[in-house]
């Protein structure tokens, strides 16, 4: 009925109790961490973005746009600001579908606001294209690339033809977060161990 442990008699069912416990208190710290950063990315809805805006690129995980012609030579441009470093974002464009014929020289480019460098540039044709960029203080040649314009700029088009943009931005979770993971994990350990004395 009783039998031997490691450190004295416990009975035949306790030393499956303290791991059943110590099991189910870890799950629920790691259940409670994921919901604490679920819900803050969560929250975050879709935002619309136009020519001229300004936006933060932590308010929002996805931005959506509509670039239209007007029947000649134009360009279309969103200014994005991101968080400081260390944690850098990132930010990935989808363009198009767009249509054969409708625009001429499409160029789309990620341009640093500090010192107006390209950090990323593609011509568009047919169909749809990505272009990515990072958001960083310490940039390409030591530019300051937390503010970024996305620019598309074109030498004709046809009147009311346009595409879609989607920016999808993966803001890092901050530093804080991961504090709390460890936080909680080092407490799980603690716990066990006063548990197994």
């Amino acid at each position: 009925m009783w039998r031997k442990c490691g450190r004295g008699r416990l009975g035949r069912n306790k030393g499956v109790q303290v791991m059943m416990h110590f099991i189910r208190n870890l799950a629920f710290a790691a259940v409670a961490a994921v919901a604490t950063l679920t819900a803050a990315n969560d929250a975050k809805a879709v935002t619309v973005i136009g020519d001229g805006d300004v936006v933060n690129i932590s308010t929002s995980d996805q931005f959506i746009g509509l670039v239209i012609g007007n029947g000649g030579a134009g360009d279309w441009i969103v200014q994005f600001n991101s968080l400081v470093d260390p944690l850098g974002a990132t930010a990935l464009a989808t363009i198009g579908p767009i249509q054969f014929g409708t625009f001429t020289d499409l160029l789309v480019q990620w341009i640093a606001v500090s010192d107006d460098f390209v950090l990323a540039s593609a011509f568009l044709g047919v169909g749809e294209t990505t272009l990515s960029t990072i958001f960083t203080e310490n940039g390409q040649l030591g530019g300051n690339d937390i503010s970024q314009y996305l620019v598309f700029s074109w030498s004709d088009s046809l009147k009311g033809a346009g595409f879609d943009v989607e920016v999808a931005a993966a803001v890092p979770l901050p530093a804080g977060g991961l504090l709390l993971i460890g936080g909680l994990g080092a407490l799980a350990l603690v716990r066990r161990r006063k548990m197994a004395a």
